[in-house]
């Protein structure tokens, strides 16, 4: 998984300091569209396996442990 988040130091501080996360308090910003690509991509609805098939998220969390 290769992904880029631009620095954005000036919104990212002045969010911490404000105690506001800082994908709430300007979610137009880049670095806010870059978390929110990444973790879109971390928890999507669907994911490939080594073989090629695509599962959907929900076959995809019945197989984790399907041993139980």
């Amino acid at each position: 998984m290769e992904h880029t988040i631009v620095s954005d130091g000036r919104s990212v501080v002045y969010a911490l300091n404000r105690g506001v996360p800082f994908f709430l308090s300007n979610r137009e910003a880049q670095v806010s569209q870059d978390v929110l690509r990444l973790a879109n991509t971390v928890v999507g609805t669907s994911m490939t396996t080594d073989n090629g098939k695509t599962l959907t998220k929900a076959a995809a969390k019945k197989s984790l442990f399907a041993w139980r």
